[in-house]
């Protein structure tokens, strides 16, 4: 091996040692999202059955949900630990964020998408919800082709039609704006 590679090698493992990782509170997050997420549900379980149901037929869920909350709390536990205990050279917070939201901005957009998808469901209706969330996750998801775009999205939503409202009989929502498909059989 030449001397060229293994002054590469140091210089390169010299640079990973010294970059700043993210601040510690923006790592914690990182960490800790998917264990809120599960306590978030775990939660809203016990919401929606606590005195609504018979506790014998709850005995089960209910160890579950014990069990799943213990571990969320050993998980909480260990992480904060962890994260606390190894004191690194950290990025600021707003440096922290936008690494955070460049990382994550697709993922963001989407989210943001099916929160609007689900408030104006009500108000324009299933159909022209589901086409304007099926072309902006599209094109959110890279696909630049807006021919491709709208085929996609129209064959996407006859599909749907022909399955849940002819072949099954479910109504979707159809909101204050009144748009009626009729199907000629």
């Amino acid at each position: 091996m030449s001397t060229r590679g293994v002054n590469e090698k140091t210089e390169n493992s010299v640079s990973e040692q010294t970059e700043k990782v993210d601040h510690t509170i923006i790592r914690l997050v990182k960490k800790l999202a998917f264990p809120t997420l599960v306590l978030a549900f775990c939660l809203m379980y016990l919401n929606s059955t606590w005195n609504r149901l018979e506790l014998s037929t709850l005995v089960y869920p209910y160890a579950i949900l014990l069990l799943t909350l213990a571990l969320v709390a050993v998980i909480y536990a260990k992480e904060i630990f962890d994260t606390l205990s190894k004191p690194t050279a950290t990025l600021s917070i707003s440096e922290s964020v936008k690494r955070l939201l460049s990382e994550w901005d697709v993922s963001i957009l989407v989210v943001v998408t099916a929160i609007g998808y689900i408030a104006i469901m009500e108000t324009v209706g299933f159909f022209p919800a589901s086409f304007l969330a099926i072309v902006t996750i599209m094109y959110i998801g890279g696909v630049q082709n807006w021919r491709l775009i709208g085929v996609v999205s129209i064959a996407t939503l006859i599909a749907v039609y022909i399955l849940f409202v002819v072949v099954l009989g479910i109504r979707p929502p159809s909101g204050y704006v009144q748009i009626e498909f009729t199907v000629p059989w």
